[in-house]
């Protein structure tokens, strides 16, 4: 990456995996707005459901989830029993619907005994109406993964696994509070395939403490030599005043910006050379996966697990601080855990917050998940598709004019397009589309 750009890779800009972003969720929308929002989903309408399972046995420093250490199963069983309250809530409402993808995260959803998670995925069954072909995908954390809960995963029918890998590198493993042998990876992968859950994925990230060029390297050819179908390459967010477990994190061992890109730059290239397909700006799969064909069909989404070939307009998240989407807007549950529990067991949808979406925040969706998916976008198309005139993007575009000059964009007439060799600060690009976005310090992460 050329030196004259590594100042946009330390802009802190969204990531968009949605718009509005959830800095913008607000107390305007409540349980009633969601309530309606169901009412207007139509019967049989594909369904997305996401189960949000908040424990870990150890937390990791870098981690920027909603999770805690229960420090015994008490904590977790009591949580499962308001999240199948909270399930009947739902079900009541959407019930008819027709669940296409279901996605257990976390925290780690084999945080759960067998037992539980066997019960939870049958009582979804039983709420929803599943669809024969549903895909049904699980993050997992390899260290506490044992052979009985691979067999039930398997027995409930989970048809991918995403392991969080992350790195391979001893030095930076400690450095993150995230022990985890390569050989022990390699066995829980050998066992998912035997029970046969195929479909893989494998989570890195880049810009971790004490990390090199050389570990990213190792890691990204270990996925490949072990065949996963996607990989995910994130960089670290260090966002010490958001997660405040990160301030274990020393930052003098962060690598900076220059190291940090390239790094991501050459996990791409161990994947490529490997025959992986880059898909968007951090993901990349093998051709043959739903997702590489998605990409070269036209049909690639984006949402808050990243890229998806999900393309369903609702989305139901289940559980503390989940969130979820319909064609109206965005609701988020309590994240507080004794607000959460409070509303579930009264009988009232956990909303705390969320966003009503206008026409103009469709729009600008729109347009930025487009180019985020394809790496362009024709912005006067889009500005028609939605009834406005091309001018509705005049502020955008002096904005695009700018990093054109400084080479982060093409533009012909109104459309925009990334040159592949600076895809990675492809959400700068994307920000100049944020109507609503507020340029302060401490509030996203990086770009790069």
């Amino acid at each position: 990456m050329r030196d004259d750009w590594i100042e946009f890779a330390g802009a802190q800009v969204p990531r968009y995996t949605s718009y509005p972003t959830a800095v913008d969720f607000g107390a305007s929308v409540g349980a009633d707005d969601v309530c309606d929002w169901l009412a207007d989903m139509p019967d049989s309408a594909p369904l997305s459901v996401y189960v949000h399972i908040p424990f870990c046995r150890k937390l990791c420093w870098y981690c920027g989830c909603t999770t805690s250490v229960p420090n015994g199963y008490d904590r977790i069983a009591s949580y499962f029993d308001v999240l199948l309250q909270e399930i009947d809530l739902w079900a009541e409402r959407a019930g008819r619907a027709r669940l296409t993808h279901l996605h257990f995260g976390g925290g780690t959803p084999n945080a759960l005994s067998p037992a539980d998670f066997t019960r939870l995925f049958r009582y979804l069954k039983q709420a929803f109406n599943v669809d024969p072909d549903h895909e049904f995908s699980v993050e997992l954390d390899p260290r506490i993964l044992n052979d009985a809960m691979i067999e039930v995963m398997a027995a409930s029918g989970v048809t991918r696994a995403s392991l969080g890998i992350q790195t391979l590198s001893p030095v930076v493993q400690s450095a993150i509070n995230r022990i985890q042998p390569k050989p022990d990876i390699t066995r829980t992968v050998a066992h998912l395939r035997r029970a046969g859950i195929k479909a893989l994925n494998a989570d890195l990230m880049y810009g971790l403490p004490r990390q090199t060029v050389s570990d990213i390297e190792d890691a990204a050819q270990y996925c490949a030599d072990i065949g996963v179908d996607r990989v995910s390459v994130f960089g670290y967010a260090h966002v010490p005043w958001f997660a405040k477990h990160q301030r274990a994190i020393r930052e003098s061992d962060l690598p900076g910006l220059p190291e940090r890109m390239l790094q991501a730059e050459a996990a791409e290239g161990v994947l490529q050379a490997a025959g992986y397909k880059s898909i968007g700006f951090d993901h990349y799969a093998r051709p043959g996966d739903w997702l590489a064909q998605a990409a070269k069909n036209g049909c690639l989404r984006r949402n808050f697990q990243g890229y998806t070939d999900d393309t369903s307009p609702y989305l139901i998240g289940i559980g503390q601080t989940s969130i979820s989407r319909f064609p109206e807007g965005y609701g988020q549950s309590h994240k507080g855990l004794l607000d959460w529990r409070a509303s579930v067991t009264t009988g009232r949808l956990p909303i705390a917050r969320g966003v009503s979406l206008t026409n103009d925040d469709r729009m600008r969706a729109h347009a930025i998940e487009h180019l985020l998916c394809n790496l362009s976008v024709d912005l006067g198309q889009i500005a028609r598709q939605f009834g406005a005139t091309p001018g509705v993007f005049g502020d955008a575009m002096e904005g695009l004019k700018m990093l054109e000059t400084r080479g982060l964009c093409r533009l012909k007439g109104m459309r925009v397009s990334i040159p592949q060799e600076v895809k990675l600060l492809i959400r700068n690009v994307a920000a100049t589309l944020d109507a609503r976005l507020v340029q302060t310090a401490e509030r996203h992460a990086i770009a790069g």
